[in-house]
């Protein structure tokens, strides 16, 4: 770093920068999803009503 920086390192960089975004982004989109769905499941567990979900979908 204290000879510089060149365009192709900082295009690199900000590649990289850019797809760890995108992981992050979908990850936490996905940690999200099973939040609610953990949240569902317990208020469904206060409730006498039954709700139907896809296992397979769940176990995925």
């Amino acid at each position: 770093m204290a000879q510089g920086l060149t365009r192709s390192q900082l295009d690199n960089f900000v590649r990289r920068v850019r797809e760890g975004s995108d992981i992050l982004m979908h990850a936490l989109s996905h940690a999200a999803e099973l939040v609610a769905s953990f949240k569902q499941v317990s208020v469904d567990q206060a409730s006498v009503n039954r709700r139907i979900f896809d296992l397979r979908t769940t176990i995925d």
